[in-house]
């Protein structure tokens, strides 16, 4: 018996107990999801929950098919490879949240082959790197914003210069810079991109 993230007990497949090392399986601080080799739900945590929105009580003994519809066809590939090599580290990919964002997600997967009459499994963690990326993202627009200072004496045109820089950071058509003149207690632009 497991003591599931909240505290209520779980009774999965013997394949979680001690013979093949999953007993701290519940202590996984990112999303885990233990499925059978057809994708069927057999276990899934409150971190998968939480980043997914999928509960256990709505995936379990059900089939779940999160991988963005062009991605289907690669993560079938690597479920076979899976089941042939027994681990993978997907890297980087992406996966679909229960409201239909596509997160980017960091995979490491094992496969177990079930004996007696437990069923084969994979275990599969993931890391959402959405934010990570993005976080990255900023900072190279901050590393070539502060690279780029000396070269602008004048500042509409280092206002031009961050306003494009945003614009591409945040993926807009547009991006406005306000300025606030402390003296006349007001707002005005110079940089638009």
């Amino acid at each position: 018996m497991f003591v599931d993230d909240d505290g209520t007990n779980w009774k999965g497949p013997a394949i979680y107990r001690k013979r093949n090392g999953l007993t701290g399986i519940y202590f996984v601080p990112y999303p885990l999801l233990v499925t059978d080799p057809d994708s069927i739900t057999l276990y899934l945590n409150m971190g998968f929950t939480e980043t997914f929105g999928w509960t256990i009580d709505e995936l379990i003994g059900k089939k779940i098919v999160f991988a963005p519809r062009g991605m289907r066809k690669r993560t079938k590939e690597k479920i076979r490879q899976l089941i042939r090599d027994g681990r993978l580290e997907l890297g980087e990919t992406k996966r679909m949240t229960k409201d239909g964002r596509i997160l980017d997600v960091a995979i490491r997967s094992a496969y177990y082959e079930g004996q007696g009459d437990e069923p084969d499994s994979i275990v599969t963690i993931l890391r959402d790197v959405t934010q990570d990326k993005k976080n990255s993202r900023i900072n190279d627009a901050m590393h070539r914003i502060s690279m780029a200072l000396p070269k602008y004496t004048a500042l509409n045109d280092l206002m031009d210069y961050i306003s494009m820089e945003i614009k591409d950071l945040v993926g807009s058509e547009a991006a406005t810079i306000l300025l606030l003149d402390w003296e006349r207690r007001e707002f005005f632009t110079l940089g638009l991109a």
